[in-house]
């Protein structure tokens, strides 16, 4: 919720100061940012909404096109309690859910200058790299036993999406934006996550 209201504060202010351009185009730029990311597997459910964190450079290569190198980490996952699908009743606990969800990508963005205000779209590839735990029910002497299996997982990490980077002055920007990767391909987990983030950028 927080990210979505410094978003809309973002897009309010960045009408008054579009009319005032800086021309230096030229300049990589270093940037953190904080973000929601909503964790799900498409086909049957969701991992939550965590908050998230990390930054990266971007390298422009000219005027309205750049390269970008990412990395993000999601905090506060936890696993569900496991149900006991065994009639009769199980012993032993475990649980179901993703752990840990790093993800990094090298993207391409193309920006569409307009004083201190650039729109700009963004794709690109990268890796996901979760840890999770699934429950495994045994059973013995008629009754269920539960336990959880760890797994880590990589997957192919592809994405796209956009946003608005405000100048705040020459060297300062802020860059609301939400992106969208799927990590289907070459996992086990079947991943997907859209993320809504605010960054702030230092050009140097």
């Amino acid at each position: 919720m927080r990210i979505v209201i410094v978003l809309a504060l973002t897009l309010a202010c960045a009408g008054p100061v579009s009319a005032q351009p800086f021309a230096d185009h030229g300049r990589g730029e270093l940037f953190a940012n904080l973000a929601s990311a909503h964790i799900f597997r498409a086909e049957d459910r969701s991992f939550g909404n965590p908050v998230a964190i990390g930054g990266g450079v971007r390298l422009p290569i000219a005027r309205r096109l750049g390269i970008e190198v990412e990395v993000n980490r999601a905090l506060g996952l936890q696993a569900a309690p496991a149900r006991c699908g065994i009639l009769g009743g199980c012993e032993g606990t475990a649980r179901e859910g993703v752990l840990d969800a790093t993800l990094a990508t090298a993207n391409v963005y193309v920006r569409f200058p307009h004083g201190r205000v650039e729109p700009f779209l963004i794709g690109g590839v990268g890796g996901l790299w979760t840890t999770s735990v699934n429950s495994v029910t045994r059973m013995r002497d008629g009754v269920g036993v539960m336990s959880e299996l760890e797994q880590r997982d990589a997957g192919l990490a592809i994405g796209f999406g956009g946003g608005v980077d405000v100048r705040l002055t020459r060297r300062l920007s802020v860059r609301p934006e939400i992106r969208i990767y799927d990590s289907t391909a070459m996992s086990r987990t079947n991943l997907a996550v859209i993320r809504t983030a605010v960054a702030v950028g230092y050009r140097w």
